[in-house]
């Protein structure tokens, strides 16, 4: 049996045994640290999304990155305020920027701007606002590319980021190393508790679902909980300062989507069981 690739535990049980594209993926949960995992990791970067192309970057997903998880920027935008007052123009990165949503908001309300992508075709789309965006796959590589292997950031972001991460406690130290004593990191993920408690039900229910499309292991290797990205941020050095629920990424209205927000709300009631949750981090 293999151990939890985060706590080490031996105590961790089989969910599934999936294929996808010619691999093989064995999906597991560690009851010492609570987090669901892919015990294999065939690919460096997950591959649907660094072979993106241009012509798939359109305006869903534009509005996906960024209107679309606009109550959850709100959010970061009223602890951030808290954390850091009367602080002006801070310096930010945002890992894993995407199309550049989430510094479009971070702009307006007044920031530094610097980001990067492992995604090319991503980049291209968010450097034509945000000229530090960089192609880069981790942090010394995106200081290497902007040219300054001496620059410390106020704030890190990682917005559903950590969950296609192969070697999450090596980059999170990386991170930590460009982060100025006292910074901040944030991290907004799928909360792995609220996965196999959906899992479950299903079973239960006697349903039937594409496990495949449901976890996606060759794109989400994690899914973390909040007592998996604790132990995570402790190992990787910084001082865990806040855990709680990510708001609800919000499409237009329409019965569907207005049966989502319930469910979403009802399961924010359980924070064990909310769909999101976010991680506050002190360096």
């Amino acid at each position: 049996m293999t151990n939890c690739r985060l706590c080490n535990s031996e105590n961790i049980e089989t969910i599934a045994n999936l294929e996808h594209d010619g691999f093989e993926y064995t999906i597991v949960f560690c009851e010492g640290c609570d987090l669901l995992q892919s015990l294999e990791h065939h690919y460096e970067v997950s591959p649907e999304y660094i072979f993106l192309r241009p012509v798939d970057v359109d305006g869903i997903r534009v509005w996906c990155q960024g209107n679309h998880k606009h109550k959850a920027f709100q959010h970061w935008a009223k602890i951030i305020k808290r954390l850091k007052p009367n602080k002006n123009k801070l310096r930010l990165l945002d890992i894993g920027c995407g199309t550049g949503g989430f510094l479009e908001y971070a702009n307006n309300i007044g920031f530094e701007l610097h980001g990067f992508d492992a995604s090319n075709a991503q980049v291209g789309y968010a450097r034509k606002l945000f000229p530090n965006v960089r192609h880069a796959k981790g942090c010394f590589d995106y200081l290497d590319k902007y040219g300054d292997q001496n620059l410390l950031f106020d704030v890190v972001t990682l917005w559903d980021v950590l969950e296609h991460i192969r070697n999450p406690l090596d980059y999170l130290r990386e991170v930590r190393e460009v982060i100025r004593p006292g910074g901040l990191i944030y991290i907004s993920t799928p909360n792995g508790l609220a996965k196999l408690w959906k899992l479950n039900l299903y079973k239960y229910l006697s349903i039937n679902i594409d496990l495949c499309g449901e976890l996606t292991p060759w794109e989400h290797v994690f899914y973390y909980s909040h007592r998996s990205l604790e132990i995570l941020l402790s190992q990787s050095g910084f001082n865990v300062l806040k855990l709680g629920i990510v708001p609800c990424y919000q499409g237009p209205l329409s019965m569907f989507e207005i049966s989502r927000r319930t469910l979403y709300f009802t399961m924010n009631m359980l924070p064990s069981k909310a769909f999101q949750i976010y991680a506050w981090a002190s360096a």
